[in-house]
């Protein structure tokens, strides 16, 4: 008997009393079909195979540029192969499906192997769209998809100095982010004439568009790419429709994608032309016992490209297996993301031509939309503190009354504070992306749930795009309460080193007296003794080291023991120490030459840590400028902090060997 056959009569003997759901995919909404089957004990009727074109196991794509940071996709995967073995569902990574028979009910893997199903859904997700521009096949050329697209990526550009990204809209800007942050100086090229025209109007694809050059982006808009072409030097010509040209060394194609419905198709499931399974509101496919969820969906006409309504499509498709009458009537668009650094948001229906009230300062610009007194849409461009709640609001059509609208043309803000959740009705939806309601969160608490950490774990509210853990908190009460303070000890922490900084550089110098007699002249020469100058001395050394790895807390991946919290605040103790050791080992002098350097540096270096301190402590939900302004310098600040203390090492080590060799 050849391994098919044996492969096929294993399957019949396991499942003489269960039926087979086979899942082609394992994506990100593939995985959360998985986790479904597992919550709504689908096992009891069920054996579950799963198939993965990956060699992985499915990963958070959305994640994608933090693991062109790191490079540790570990950290990206959902759930291990571990998870699938102890829970009984039989994965099969690295191979993929070829030919689907819906009229025998058997499928064929590019392994050759064949496996019968009762039930087989189709999650295939999508492709990076690539359109047909001549020179598109050159060397140089990728796609930003899959973590193997950002490998190839990195290891193209290790020579390059120029990266160009086609497609201005959610993808390219992904993608531009992550070129620039690898060193390349990046253009981005985008047909239509303003930056994602699917989510943002005119006014905040400007500020965008605005934020964006400023960063040091070459923005190109409003024109198409004739061709590529291979230059002499072997860099990449890119040839615009309007006639310019620009040389590049590498080009990213991210201009949206397309769903993966060839297998579908070939077998004889219907598909929309412009590409898509389509399905209806069961999810089934025009093949019984076939259905499909996720990117790979058309469904009344709508392809989904986030994740959130492939998750509810995953949970309506599990309960209707379960034997439930859960039906997909379509889903919330809305993204929350950040782009380039910058905080993009479009929830609900922002671009209906509905009434409209319109805030803008400087790069922060925010509209809303409201239909017969409700709340039906949000376009925000910038930091913009009560998104979540907004997008919580829409969902559940909130009313807005004039105060609070008045409130919002004049402040940005639409409530005075943020939004008592715990007086909002149980059926309100609080996790949009897994659409857990505030009924199940109460429920968790009844059950002994007290922590952001416990909803997540039992629910799955906040787990996705984070958005909603500031409405968590406030169902957690004493902890909400506490993170919408500024972190008192760090403030004091940096007001003393302040007060340090000011004694050292005001204060006049302490050497010197006439008087041999004089209190100051033996306080001098006591100060001055060269066991004492070594003992200060070498104390500011170590005390600044320690400071400097403590700050590797959060920068280096591997020491990351301990809260961070903590780590912070013994930095700063380091920091104000060593600055107090300074005023005895110098006297209050700034002296000359060297000595004048490393009196300056250090100063320096403890002032931008009070900066640092300050907008650090203020990294909370606050709403006044003061927070504002210190959540929009921090990151800035914070470099100018390390750069500062680079200099030092090397000053230190000329001082002594100063002290030491002449």
């Amino acid at each position: 008997m050849n391994t098919t056959a044996h492969i096929m009569e294993d399957q019949e003997q396991s499942t003489t009393t269960k039926e087979t759901i086979i899942l082609i995919g394992n994506g990100m909404v593939g995985c959360q079909f998985c986790v479904e089957f597992i919550e709504q004990k689908l096992y009891e009727k069920y054996e579950l195979i799963v198939f993965g074109k990956e060699a992985k196991p499915a990963y958070d794509r959305v994640k994608l540029t933090s693991y062109a940071r790191e490079r540790d996709l570990q950290k990206l995967i959902l759930k291990s192969i571990a998870w699938y073995k102890e829970n009984n569902i039989d994965l099969h990574i690295n191979e993929e499906v070829t030919e689907v028979d819906s009229k025998t009910k058997e499928l064929k893997t590019a392994k050759g192997q064949v496996y019968k199903y009762d039930k087989l859904v189709f999650s295939t997700g999508s492709n990076s769209f690539v359109p047909s521009i001549e020179g598109r096949e050159n060397d140089g050329v990728f796609v930003y998809r899959t973590y193997r697209d950002v490998d190839q990526i990195i290891d193209y550009s290790r020579e390059c100095r120029v990266a160009l990204v086609i497609g201005g809209g959610l993808l390219g800007l992904e993608a531009a982010n992550f070129l620039k942050e690898i060193g390349l100086n990046t253009h981005i090229v985008e047909q239509a004439s303003y930056l994602m025209p699917r989510q943002l109007d005119l006014k905040g694809a400007e500020v965008l568009k605005n934020t964006i050059e400023s960063k040091g982006y070459n923005l190109h808009l409003g024109d198409g790419i004739k061709k590529i072409a291979k230059a002499d030097n072997d860099s990449l010509e890119v040839h615009l429709a309007n006639g310019e040209k620009i040389s590049t060394d590498i080009i990213v194609f991210s201009a949206g994608v397309r769903s993966n419905s060839e297998l579908a198709q070939n077998s004889g499931i219907i598909c929309s032309p412009s590409k898509g399974i389509i399905v209806d509101d069961s999810l089934e496919t025009s093949a019984k016992d076939i259905y499909a969820i996720g990117e790979c969906v058309k469904h009344r006409g709508q392809l989904y490209g986030l994740v959130a309504p492939g998750y509810e499509m995953a949970r309506t498709l599990a309960t209707r297996l379960m034997g439930g009458t859960a039906l997909f009537k379509g889903a919330d668009m809305s993204t929350r993301l950040k782009m380039l650094g910058e905080d993009v948001i479009s929830l609900g229906d922002p671009l209906q031509p509905f009434k409209s009230l319109e805030y803008q300062d400087g790069n922060v610009y925010r509209r809303i939309i409201h239909h017969e007194g409700q709340l039906v849409g949000a376009i925000g461009v910038g930091e913009w503190l009560q998104a979540g709640q907004i997008q919580t609001a829409i969902q559940n059509r909130m009313p807005i009354n004039k105060e609070e609208q008045k409130r919002f043309l004049k402040t940005g803000a639409l409530w005075k504070e943020r939004p008592d959740i715990r007086l909002w009705p149980d059926d309100a939806i609080i996790c949009n992306c897994m659409k857990v309601t505030k009924g199940e969160l109460v429920g968790c608490m009844a059950s002994g749930c007290s922590t952001v950490e416990c909803f997540q774990k039992e629910t799955g509210a906040s787990t996705v795009c984070g958005s909603c853990t500031p409405m968590l908190m406030s169902l957690c009460g004493k902890e909400a309460v506490e993170q919408r303070r500024p972190e008192y000890t760090l403030l004091v922490l940096s007001f003393l080193t302040l007060a340090a900084v000011a004694t050292i550089v005001f204060l006049p110098t302490i050497w010197g007296g006439e008087s041999y007699k004089g209190e100051q002249f033996q306080r001098t020469q006591f100060l001055t003794d060269f066991f004492m100058r070594q003992v200060t001395g070498f104390t500011i050394l170590g005390l600044t080291l320690f400071a400097g790895l403590i700050s590797m807390r959060k920068r280096i991946r591997k020491v990351n023991f301990g809260k961070f919290s903590i780590w912070r605040i013994l930095h700063g103790i380091f920091g104000l120490t060593s600055i107090i050791v300074l005023m005895f080992h110098t006297g209050f002098s700034a002296g000359k030459n060297l000595n004048f350097l490393l009196f300056t540096t250090f100063t320096f270096i403890n002032f931008l840590g009070f900066l640092t301190g300050m907008a650090s402590a203020f990294e909370y939900f606050g709403l006044s400028r003061l927070e504002a302004l210190c959540r929009k310098w921090k990151q800035q600040i914070t470099f100018l902090h390390i750069l500062a203390f680079w200099p030092l090492p090397v000053l230190i080590t000329f001082r002594i060997i100063q002290a030491y060799y002449f």
